[in-house]
C-alpha cells in the first residue's frame, strides 16, 4: 500500500513539475504598438514620481524592456518594413519614405492571418498609407486622415483602435497601432487657437493653429479688389510658460495661379526665403496679414492657391514641446489599456512596443529632426514586451533592433519563423550581436552607414566634406554625439570597425537599388510632413 501511495504521489509531483515548465498558451490578442519619433531616453520606466511616461512604465513592469534597442534606419517607412519583414532596409531595397516596392516575402501580418488571426492596423502618418504596401495581410487598415492633414493625434488613433478592438474582441487578433505625436509639429493637441483664411470677410478655410496642413484652395474673385486674410491665433498656453515661443508663421511652397487679368500683391511683411522652381517659401513675424488680389476683368475668375501652413516654434522651445507630446501620447496609451481592461481583454493580451527611430533636439550640430544622421539620439529607441505569458520582469541589456520584432511576435503566437527573416525572437535568450544602421539620399543629405558592436559605434558619412568618420563609446556617451575617432583610446577597436564599415559602405552603395519617381500627390504629402 505504501508503495502504491508513494507511486501516486510521485506521479502527481511529476505532472505538477511538467505542467509548470510548459509554455503558457499563445495570447489571444497581440498588440504591436509603434511609437514614431520616440527616443529611447525619453521613456521613464520608474514606477514612482514619473510624470512623463507613467503608463508605459506600468505596462513595462508587466514584462521586459530593452536598454539597447536600435532602429536600423531613422526613416519611418523603411523602419516599419524592417519590423514587418525582419530584414534590413538594404535587403528590402526600401530606402526612403514615398517609395513603392513589392517585397517577394511574406509579411508578419500575412503570416498571422494565415494562422487564423484577425488582423487590423491603425496608422497615423501619411507615409504609412496603404499606397506603400504595409497593408499586405491586414483585414482592416484604417487611415482616416482629415482633409489637408497627413497625420493623426493619439486620440484619433484610439478612436480607430476601439473600432478594431470591438470587432475582434471574440476572436484571435493581431493589431498594429501606430502613434506619431512626438513627430513634428510638436504642439500638444490640447493647445488652443485657430488659423483661418477668409476671402472678402467670408471664411474659406479653418484649422487649429497648431496643425500643419497642406492647403489647396480654389478662391472665386469678384471684379475689382479682393482681400484674402490670413489670421493665426497664438495659443494662450504660450503665455503660461517662458519655455515656449513662436518664431515665425510660415507659408511654404506657396503657389498661386490665375488669369492674366489678376494682379496679386503679397504682404510686405512676408519674407521670401527661397525659390525652388515655381515654389516660394514665405516667413512672417506677424500673425495676421492680407493678400490683395485685383481682378481687372468684368467677370468673376478663380485664384488657385496652395501652400503649407505652419506656426513655427523657436528652436529652444522644441525639447519642452516634444516632451509634452510624449506625455500626451503616454496618457492616451493609458486610456487604451483601460479600455482593454473594461472589455476583459487585457489579461489575454501581449504588447510589443517599439520606436521606429529617435529625434535630434539640438544635441548634434544644433540639428532638430531625424533622417540625416545615425547618432544614438536618432537611432536609440524604446522596446517593451509585456502582458500575457511574460514571466521575466525588468530591463535587458541585450542589443535588439527592428528585425527582431516579427520573429518575437511569431514566437509568442507559436508560429514558425520563415527562412526569409533575419531577426531572432526576443523571448529567447541569445547573445548580443553587431548591427548595421543606414540612411539614404535623396531624403537624407547623403548615404551614410554605421556599425554598432556594443558599446562601440562607428559612423561613416562618405558624402560629407569633414568628419567623415565618427566613433563613440555608447556606454560613456549618453547621446552618442562626442566624436572620439581622432583620440588615442580604443585603437584596435577603431581599426577593426573602420575596415568593416568601409566594406559595408562599398557593398551597400554598389548594390543600392533605384528609389523610383515619387508621384506629385505623394510628394506634396511628404513635403507637408517635413520630409522633403
Amino acid at each position: 500500500m505504501k508503495k502504491i501511495i508513494y507511486s501516486m504521489m510521485l506521479l502527481v509531483l511529476m505532472l505538477h513539475v511538467s505542467c509548470s515548465l510548459v509554455q503558457p498558451s499563445s495570447p489571444k490578442h497581440i498588440f504591436m504598438i509603434t511609437l514614431d519619433t520616440t527616443r529611447g531616453d525619453v521613456v521613464n520606466f520608474s514606477l514612482s514620481d514619473n510624470k512623463l511616461t507613467p503608463n508605459l512604465a506600468k505596462l513595462a513592469s508587466q514584462g521586459i524592456h530593452f536598454e539597447n534597442a536600435y532602429s536600423l534606419i531613422p526613416i519611418t517607412l523603411p523602419s516599419h518594413y524592417s519590423m514587418f519583414y525582419s530584414l534590413p532596409p538594404h535587403e528590402l531595397k526600401i530606402y526612403n519614405n514615398g517609395q513603392i516596392r513589392n517585397v517577394p516575402y511574406p509579411s508578419l501580418a500575412q503570416l498571422m492571418k494565415k494562422q487564423g488571426y484577425k488582423t487590423g492596423a491603425v496608422v497615423s502618418l501619411g507615409v504609412l498609407k496603404n499606397d506603400f504596401g504595409l497593408n499586405r495581410g491586414f483585414d482592416e487598415y484604417l487611415e482616416n486622415f482629415k482633409p489637408f492633414i497627413w497625420y493623426k493625434i493619439a486620440e484619433e488613433v484610439n478612436r480607430d483602435a476601439i473600432t478594431l478592438i470591438d470587432k475582434f474582441k471574440d476572436e484571435k487578433s493581431f493589431v498594429w497601432l501606430h502613434y506619431s505625436d512626438p513627430h513634428e509639429p510638436y504642439y500638444p493637441p490640447y493647445y488652443s487657437g485657430m488659423f483661418q483664411v477668409a476671402v472678402n470677410g467670408d471664411k474659406a478655410y479653418e484649422c487649429k493653429s497648431i496643425e500643419q496642413p497642406a492647403i489647396t484652395l480654389n478662391i472665386p474673385l469678384k471684379p475689382g479688389q479682393n482681400v484674402i486674410d490670413f489670421k493665426t491665433e497664438i495659443p494662450g498656453e504660450f503665455n503660461k510658460t517662458k519655455k515656449v515661443g513662436i518664431g515665425f508663421i510660415t507659408f511654404q511652397n506657396f503657389i498661386y495661379q490665375a488669369s492674366d487679368q489678376v494682379e496679386v500683391k503679397i504682404p510686405e511683411e512676408w519674407k521670401k526665403v527661397e525659390v525652388r522652381g515655381d515654389k516660394i517659401n514665405y516667413f512672417s513675424k506677424k500673425n495676421q496679414s492680407q493678400i490683395v488680389a485685383v481682378n481687372k476683368s468684368e467677370e468673376s475668375v478663380n485664384l488657385n492657391l496652395s501652400f503649407m501652413y505652419r506656426m513655427l516654434e523657436r528652436p529652444q522651445s522644441r525639447r519642452f514641446l516634444y516632451q509634452k507630446q510624449v506625455q500626451y501620447m503616454d496618457r492616451e496609451i493609458g486610456k487604451l489599456i483601460d479600455y482593454l481592461k473594461s472589455k476583459g481583454m487585457y489579461d489575454d493580451s501581449l504588447f510589443v512596443i517599439m520606436g521606429d527611430h529617435g529625434e535630434g533636439l539640438g544635441e548634434y550640430n544644433q540639428h532638430y529632426g531625424h533622417i540625416h544622421y545615425l547618432n544614438k539620439v536618432y537611432t536609440h529607441v524604446p522596446l517593451i514586451i509585456a502582458g500575457n505569458g511574460m514571466k521575466e520582469r525588468g530591463p535587458k541589456a541585450r542589443v535588439a533592433s527592428n528585425v527582431d520584432l516579427a520573429p518575437t511576435i511569431l514566437d509568442a503566437a507559436s508560429i514558425a519563423k520563415p527562412d526569409s527573416m533575419r531577426g531572432n525572437s526576443l523571448l529567447k535568450d541569445s547573445p548580443s550581436h553587431s548591427i548595421i544602421i543606414e540612411t539614404y539620399a535623396p531624403e537624407a543629405y547623403f548615404d551614410a552607414f554605421s556599425i554598432i558592436d556594443f558599446p562601440h559605434q562607428i559612423i561613416l558619412y562618405p558624402g560629407r566634406k569633414t568628419e567623415k568618420v565618427e566613433y563613440f563609446n555608447l556606454e560613456k556617451d549618453r547621446h552618442g554625439i562626442h566624436n572620439t575617432y581622432s583620440q588615442k583610446q580604443d585603437k584596435q577597436e577603431k581599426s577593426k570597425l573602420l575596415n568593416n564599415i568601409l566594406k559595408v559602405s562599398r557593398v551597400l552603395t554598389s548594390q543600392k537599388g533605384k528609389i523610383g519617381k515619387i508621384s506629385d500627390e505623394h510628394k506634396k504629402m511628404l513635403e507637408s510632413l517635413g520630409y522633403l
